[in-house]
């Protein structure tokens, strides 16, 4: 049984972490002797922005008005000194939060059990073809491969992860493997971390379009190609060959597409394969009338379809495979048993 986790910023968010873009945009906005002519300008423009509600409430929402934004950008040297400044301040500010993260043994226990067995929190008819699925694909052998969209290094502390595959002693389930825990857009405290757009059509300035240099900075396919490191083929294949994909965390922005179509393509190409989509909404209440429900979950799969690039005619069949959570418990600190960790031979 092949499980893939992509993990967005709900997941840090989830663990008491400042994370949220306002969390940085509060430290970022203030004046600093150091800034260029082209960030103080920036920084106005954000600041402009971000005060008559531009709708720049999200890391999504950032990335994509700073595609817009280039159209006040006159030079490769100025978008340059921007993005790099944006860059450095970020992995400041992230690594200030990493730094905080202090989890005791019974709360890591509860994290990585959610991990190994997602399908806990669903009803007794959802969980039982979830469940079935585990059945079809060798429900005592358990892969799961984590892409995250996140800069920090939360899930290598939580997993006590070293870039090597890992046992996980679980009672219901013989062997677990951790395979690998990729980060999308780079590291805080390794490298030069990745902001950006999905690609050149989401760029304003019409020179920068099919400028190299431009998309050197800023289209984070092609930096991801330049750099180098197969992380966008490694992860395809960890997609291509998951029985089971669980989407935490994740706002679907445009500025990163590419990811949702292409596990569209493999809800569409593949119907055996099943997704659960763990969503965040302060309307949504357990006690809700099962109408309102039903029909807060036929929204959510409906957006969802949209956001996979999912054709109408092919939303019925894919629909079925779609599990919505309403984001409670998973990932909530809270649980108590014992799980042992060792490498793998």
């Amino acid at each position: 049984m092949n499980i893939v986790y992509l993990i967005g910023n709900g997941f840090d968010v989830n663990l008491g972490l400042d994370t949220r873009y306002t969390d940085f945009y509060s430290s970022y906005i203030k004046e600093n002797s150091q800034n260029s002519k082209d960030v103080i300008e920036f920084k106005k423009r954000l600041k402009f922005d971000m005060e008559n509600d531009k709708g720049i409430k999200l890391w999504k929402d950032l990335e994509m008005w700073l595609g817009e934004d280039t159209k006040n950008i006159n030079s490769i040297d100025s978008l340059w000194n921007i993005v790099k400044d944006l860059n450095d301040e970020l992995k400041k500010y992230l690594k200030t939060q990493e730094d905080k993260l202090d989890i005791d043994d019974k709360n890591i226990v509860k994290l990585i059990k959610d991990f190994i067995h997602p399908e806990k929190f669903f009803d007794n008819d959802k969980r039982a073809q979830i469940n079935s699925c585990y059945r079809q694909h060798d429900a005592n052998n358990l892969n799961f491969n984590i892409m995250t969209f996140n800069y920090t290094r939360t899930l290598e502390k939580i997993f006590h992860y070293q870039n090597e595959d890992l046992l996980i002693k679980d009672v219901s389930i013989p062997n677990v493997h951790l395979n690998n825990i990729c980060h999308i857009h780079g590291i805080v405290n390794e490298q030069d971390i990745i902001i950006g757009v999905n690609d050149p059509s989401q760029i304003s300035n019409t020179s920068f379009k099919e400028n190299p240099s431009a998309l050197d900075v800023l289209v984070k396919p092609h930096i991801n190609n330049e750099i180098g490191n197969h992380i966008i083929e490694r992860c395809y294949g960890y997609i291509q060959n998951a029985n089971l994909i669980c989407l935490f965390g994740l706002s679907l922005g445009d500025s990163d597409k590419m990811w949702w179509q292409n596990l569209g393509q493999i809800l569409m190409g593949n119907t055996n394969v099943l997704m659960i989509y763990c969503v965040y909404d302060d309307n949504f209440s357990a006690d809700s009338h099962r109408y309102e429900k039903w029909k807060q979950l036929r929204e959510c799969k409906d957006e969802l379809c949209k956001k996979l690039g999912i054709p109408e005619t092919l939303q019925g069949q894919v629909k079925q495979r779609l599990y919505i959570y309403y984001c409670e418990n998973l990932f909530k600190i809270n649980m108590k048993s014992p799980v042992n960790i060792v490498p793998a031979d």
